[in-house]
């Protein structure tokens, strides 16, 4: 009986095994696959550089201070005649050609030297005059980020903070504020700096700035150079 038993669990074990589909998880991926749709992926951007090069007269590097995806949205409905294009910097160069006998164009190959940090291109046909001054006198105020050093010394007063409801209490005091609650009403115990110039701000201090709609960063594209289809001009350091 003890062998049956035994025979009958082995037996019920191999149907659970053989029946039971695999899940979904369990099956491999290939590697090689992913490489290949990520080289598709890379070649196509490459082409579509390219196809821009020949597309529009003008190309510029640019950088961009302070990136918000919604600011950079509003430009690119601005500028619905051109093309902007962020990506990686490998690519850019791929598409370009770093070299003269790899550049794409004539003299092409010494916009690369302008393709560092967080940048971009942008393709047009508008007149160079045009580009360079909306770009000039595009700012958008933002609220700075952790990391971003202060320009400007924020100073708050002690007393009431009767911009706040009464929930909010618990949660300035987190954020470092000596603040207390007194008749449903949020007093500042002492006057406090949130920041001084030059301080690199925390994330408390990012998120105070923004709770007293102190905005210290500015969204700005600066243009770095110009290529007009035959030579490469600095706009920028």
């Amino acid at each position: 009986t003890k062998y049956f038993c035994w025979a009958q669990v082995q037996l019920c074990f191999f149907v659970y095994i053989v029946i039971m589909p695999k899940s979904r998880r369990d099956r491999p991926v290939t590697l090689s696959k992913t490489k290949k749709q990520s080289r598709v992926r890379t070649d196509n951007l490459i082409r579509e550089i390219q196809a821009n090069l020949d597309k529009f007269k003008n190309l510029y590097v640019f950088t961009i201070d302070n990136m918000r995806n919604s600011k950079l949205k509003e430009v690119r409905t601005k500028w619905l005649d051109s093309r902007i294009f962020l990506g990686k910097k490998s690519v850019m160069m791929k598409a370009i050609g770093t070299t003269p006998s790899e550049e794409f164009k004539q003299n092409l190959h010494h916009i690369t030297e302008f393709l560092v940090g967080s940048c971009g291109l942008l393709f047009t046909n508008r007149d160079n005059t045009e580009v360079v001054e909306f770009f000039k006198d595009y700012r958008v105020p933002e609220y700075a980020r952790s990391g971003f050093v202060a320009n400007k010394d924020i100073f708050l007063t002690e007393g009431p903070q009767t911009q706040f409801s009464h929930t909010l209490e618990p949660y300035l005091r987190k954020l470092g504020l000596p603040v207390v609650l007194r008749e449903g009403v949020i007093l500042l115990e002492k006057d406090t700096h949130i920041c001084q110039i030059g301080n690199v701000l925390t994330p408390e201090q990012a998120k105070l700035l923004e709770l007293y709609e102190h905005r210290l960063a500015d969204f700005h594209i600066t243009l770095r150079c110009w290529y007009d289809g035959h030579e490469v001009r600095k706009l920028s350091e």
